[in-house]
């Protein structure tokens, strides 16, 4: 049973797993005694959105499947259960659970009594789940001592060594807010053939803006672009009614400061080599999940086609904070002079 974990130096503190009620070798582990509660389980998690199983935390559900897998380095049997908080899309569906350092583990574990192992030095088990990613590694053999930032490389270093797994670096874009019900932003080019999604070709690009007689939805709800007379991929194939979000055209708007009058080409090789990236960027909380997060993946990609010589779009990066709230004093400090303390509360 493969899982996918951020936290290897944990593996000690693993006291079951649990996998979610999609995945598929719930069949095959279930036992004859536990198959109807299993069936009834998952007919009950099927009839609850992600969004619903991620955001509803405190209704603790699952069920137990009557199986075992071995642990890896200590040989003892882990029971293997099924709850819905764990999504099949994310990782391998199945989760090492440590209940002893992770909060929606912890919760689970004591729902049902399961043992709860404390593996990372420095919190109070008994009240929470310590999941700082600082402290001394404990009861975890070869990593006792260990900080968790060393801990971590040496547990991926073994589990390689031995054959169990493999480091590897997961990303994971928000694309879903990337396409745009609005007329203003550049087109997708893609068109769709009998239901199937089609790119065009890059010759055929740019994808220009059609005519519109009016930038709102249609009367039946659609984008702005569904408005558009004739304006069809080959004269016959719907294009993609969605436009792409201002961040698309800022994710690269940077280095065409560079070279803006280059009428062939974002920027020349010679002005990216001399300007390459951004000193200081400092942008808003709202920026993060948007802009911030798009300009690093579209210069990891121009960096990739060797168009630009860094990875990364800027020298240092910060978020800002977002001011709370305000608290005001004023007291005399003597007949000629006031003073006046303002403390502000940041968010980071």
């Amino acid at each position: 049973m493969e899982v996918f974990t951020t936290r290897p130096d944990t593996i000690f503190g693993v006291s079951f797993v649990t996998l979610a009620p999609e995945h598929e070798l719930v069949a095959q582990l279930t036992t004859a005694a536990q198959k109807n509660a299993v069936e009834e389980y998952i007919t009950f998690a099927k009839n609850r959105s992600e969004r619903e199983r991620m955001a509803d935390v405190k209704k603790i559900t699952g069920v137990f499947t009557g199986a075992y897998v071995i642990h890896p380095f200590t040989g003892k049997q882990i029971p293997i259960w099924i709850g819905d908080y764990v999504l099949a899309g994310y990782g391998t569906g199945a989760v090492m659970a440590v209940p002893g350092h992770d909060s929606r583990d912890y919760a689970f574990a004591k729902h049902f009594e399961l043992p709860i192992i404390e593996v990372v030095a420095g919190g109070d088990l008994s009240k929470e789940s310590y999941d700082a990613k600082e402290g001394k590694l404990i009861n975890s053999d070869f990593l006792n001592g260990l900080e968790v930032k060393e801990a971590v490389k040496a547990a991926i270093k073994k589990i390689e060594e031995k054959g169990l797994g493999k480091g590897k670096t997961n990303f994971r874009l928000r694309d879903a807010i990337f396409g745009r019900q609005r007329y203003w932003g550049e087109p997708i080019p893609v068109y769709y053939k009998d239901g199937i999604p089609h790119v065009l070709n890059e010759n055929e690009l740019p994808l220009v803006l059609p005519e519109v007689d009016k930038y709102l939805p249609t009367e039946t709800g659609e984008p702005p672009l569904a408005r558009a007379k004739n304006w069809k991929y080959e004269g016959k194939y719907e294009y993609e009614y969605s436009t792409m979000p201002g961040w698309a055209g800022s994710s690269w708007y940077y280095l065409r400061y560079m070279d803006s009058n280059n009428g062939k080409t974002f920027a020349s090789k010679e002005a990216v080599d001399y300007w390459q990236n951004v000193d200081l960027y400092i942008g808003g909380a709202e920026h993060a999940t948007g802009h911030l997060l798009y300009v690093r993946f579209w210069t990891k990609f121009l960096n990739d086609l060797g168009l630009v010589p860094v990875i990364e779009p800027a020298k240092k990066l910060i978020n800002q904070g977002m001011i709370q709230g305000t608290s005001a004093f004023v007291y005399p400090l003597n007949p000629y002079y006031l003073v006046i303390e303002v403390k502000l509360i940041m968010k980071m």
